[in-house]
């Protein structure tokens, strides 16, 4: 699945906002709690806590060279 996103109405994490032409690599997950703790658990660098937002749960974290990847289930 390929997605845009409206800028003006996305919540970014700090410093992601001001980088045009960005992007972020996700996962589409079953589960982003657990998800979120073998990431961290295997020393991957993150950048948001699991949250609810309008489309379902989320979180976002960093690969070792700086690219953002998030993990995520929809509602």
């Amino acid at each position: 699945m390929l997605a845009l996103q409206n800028k003006a109405a996305a919540e970014f994490p700090p410093k992601l906002e001001d980088h045009p032409g960005s992007f972020e690599l996700s996962f589409a997950v079953d589960d982003v709690d657990g998800t979120f703790k073998r990431w961290k658990d295997s020393g991957v660098e993150m950048v948001t806590e699991p949250m609810d937002l309008p489309f379902g749960r989320y979180f976002m974290a960093r690969d070792p060279e700086g690219r953002y990847l998030s993990a995520y289930r929809f509602k």
